[in-house]
């Protein structure tokens, strides 16, 4: 992330939580500043290497997401409401939006449910119908990301990962140790002791 220093001097990085760049682009908005892309920065860093360094990664970044949702997504919601403010209501938004697996999971167990139920009264429904739109918008949304990644056959491969990655994701709150998302440990990467 980069910042004019007139924004820090306005908006100090006072942002102590697990997420702290969501809690201060939260913060940000708030005070009417809209982050932006630069699409032309790059950025490199070295990337967690194992399963357990990148669960514990995962575990803490989920938990994070989750405390501000229930710290802010209310508050902002009726923020922007009342002032009629967009910028507000898209962060709201971004933390209400549960993480993409979960929609998935969701409607994958809709499919299910209403196709059970359609085959038990031998009869389509409603739920059956919904669910499968959703599905083909989530199956839609993931592809047109490919398409636009330019990865080509090497990342449609990868997309097929998507299940297998969705079902480890799924397994972290199972293994969530009972250090909570306050307590933040650097995650270890290659070369670290672990």
């Amino acid at each position: 992330m980069c910042f004019a220093s007139e924004v820090l001097e306005e908006v100090p990085h006072e942002a102590f939580s697990v997420v702290e760049d969501l809690e201060y682009g939260i913060r940000l908005g708030e005070r009417g500043h809209r982050v932006h892309y630069a699409g032309e920065a790059h950025v490199y860093g070295e990337m967690v290497s194992s399963e357990k360094a990148s669960r514990s990664q995962r575990s803490r970044w989920e938990g994070g997401r989750l405390e501000m949702a229930k710290r802010h997504a209310l508050p902002l919601l009726t923020r922007a409401i009342k002032e009629r403010d967009p910028v507000l209501a898209d962060l709201a938004m971004d933390v209400l939006v549960p993480p993409l697996s979960v929609l998935v999971a969701a409607t994958a167990v809709g499919v299910a449910a209403s196709a059970t139920l359609a085959v038990v009264t031998r009869r389509p429904n409603a739920a059956l119908i919904l669910f499968g739109a959703s599905g083909v918008c989530l199956a839609a949304y993931a592809f047109r990301g490919w398409q636009v990644s330019g990865t080509g056959g090497r990342g449609l491969a990868t997309l097929c990962y998507a299940p297998v990655y969705m079902a480890w994701k799924a397994t972290l709150g199972l293994r969530r140790s009972r250090k909570g998302p306050d307590a933040w440990v650097r995650t270890s990467r290659q070369g670290e002791a672990s």
